[in-house]
């Protein structure tokens, strides 16, 4: 069973598996609070795809879902683990940072998981070949302060446009 539920709704202990379908972490939520098993942003669509979906949402929407779907498929190993935990007893909860839970990728993500299921096209878990205590696909909280006193940056990760910039030679 998988449900979508907004981080400001009261948390409940059903022994669900509870994923953060989101780019940002939510505003004043510590990671304690929210009890996660996971943050996996591979699963969230691409900046490019999102902003066009955005320009025109309502008449975009038909080929957004189509093009994430197409885009999800692309990466099994991440959202595999998430299917096979919505077969458990508690099942899986997809959390947003939204108020209200709308047009949000954990929608779709919930919509296109269920058609997996209920298809059987899930594929096997594959066992992680390093030996490490992080899930792949899962960030760890960051420490600010512990970052400030290494000197590490705070976001470990290239924002888009770096990316962009990166890839293309443009400076």
């Amino acid at each position: 069973m998988i449900r979508l539920k907004s981080v400001h709704e009261p948390m409940e202990e059903d022994g669900a598996a509870r994923y953060l379908i989101d780019w940002k972490w939510p505003a004043r939520k510590h990671h304690r609070a929210l009890r996660l098993t996971g943050w996996p942003r591979q699963l969230l669509p691409d900046a490019g795809l999102w902003n066009w979906f955005h320009h025109a949402p309502l008449a975009r929407l038909t080929a957004f879902r189509w093009r994430y779907f197409r885009q999800l498929d692309q990466n099994a190993k991440y959202w595999a683990p998430i299917a096979h935990a919505s077969e458990s007893e508690g099942g899986v909860v997809l959390l947003s940072d939204a108020k209200k839970v709308r047009v949000v990728p954990a929608q779709f993500l919930k919509e296109f998981l269920e058609l997996q299921i209920k298809s059987r096209r899930v594929p096997k878990p594959v066992k992680s070949k390093r030996v490490s205590s992080q899930r792949e696909g899962v960030a760890p909280p960051v420490d600010k302060a512990i970052s400030r006193k290494r000197g590490l940056p705070l976001k470990p990760e290239m924002s888009f446009m770096q990316e962009q910039k990166r890839t293309r030679g443009i400076s």
